[in-house]
């Protein structure tokens, strides 16, 4: 009779001793708790980098906006700047405007033939409540950039320009466009034969421009003019107060 292999067990303990015990298994509480951190840890991540980024949009915005203000603060002096804000709002109600512009030059030269600017600022604007801000609105545009519109104004024999965005060409066209109106008059006015300021009339809907509203807004224009030109005046008189800061 053939006998059973027998075990020899001190043979099995070291066969056992020599496999490698299996790694403990994480529990599901201690793997959902791992997959919660990271995810925290970029959120919180993600946060302060958003936060970062909007701070630095603040401050940029914020640091644009107070270079923009300086321009209506060196063509005005303080006292006279109430006055044009009233004076521009009569004119919206005179002509029905939606909004009404005042762009100042300034920072003229001499030449042989005559007194030449090289800025238009615009520091004042009155606008509907519900208007959208005009881009150009607290900003100094080198007049050399909008040549061909002062161009189109000048060459009238009133210094007069109308628009109406159906009648215009493309370039006329997406300016009125992007500004949210469908009629534009630009007047170019000043003393003698140097103009001094550019009066924009902005109007959501077309506008029947006559001629008896000229002669409403023409003492508001007048005042304008003169306001302006006492404040050019300062300048020249203090030229730090009307120095350029880049």
């Amino acid at each position: 009779m053939r006998h059973l292999p027998t075990l020899d067990e001190n043979a099995l303990i070291k066969t056992i001793a020599t496999i490698d015990p299996a790694p403990p298994q994480k529990s599901w509480t201690s793997q959902v708790g791992s997959i919660l951190g990271q995810a925290l840890f970029d959120y919180s991540s993600a946060l302060f980098i958003s936060a970062a980024i909007a701070i630095a949009a603040a401050a940029r915005q914020f640091k644009e906006r107070r270079q923009r203000e300086r321009v209506s603060l060196e063509i005005l002096p303080p006292r006279e700047r109430r006055r044009v804000q009233d004076l521009l709002a009569q004119a919206a109600i005179l002509t029905g405007a939606d909004r009404v512009v005042l762009g100042v030059f300034h920072n003229g030269s001499i030449s042989f033939d005559g007194l030449h600017f090289s800025h238009l600022a615009i520091p004042f604007c009155y606008e509907h409540p519900s208007m959208p801000l005009l881009p150009e609105f607290l900003r100094d545009i080198p007049v050399s950039s909008i040549m061909r519109e002062l161009e189109a104004i000048w060459k009238t024999p009133n210094n007069e320009f109308l628009a109406r965005v159906d009648d215009c060409d493309s370039p006329c066209r997406y300016y009125l466009e992007t500004r949210g109106v469908k009629q534009i008059v630009f007047r170019s006015k000043g003393l003698k034969s140097v103009d001094v300021l550019i009066l924009g009339y902005h109007w959501t809907e077309t506008h029947h421009w006559r001629e008896q509203e000229r002669e409403a807004i023409a003492p508001i224009e007048e005042e304008i003019v003169q306001i302006v030109r006492l404040a050019a005046t300062h300048r020249l008189l203090s030229p730090a107060f009307g120095k350029r800061r880049h």
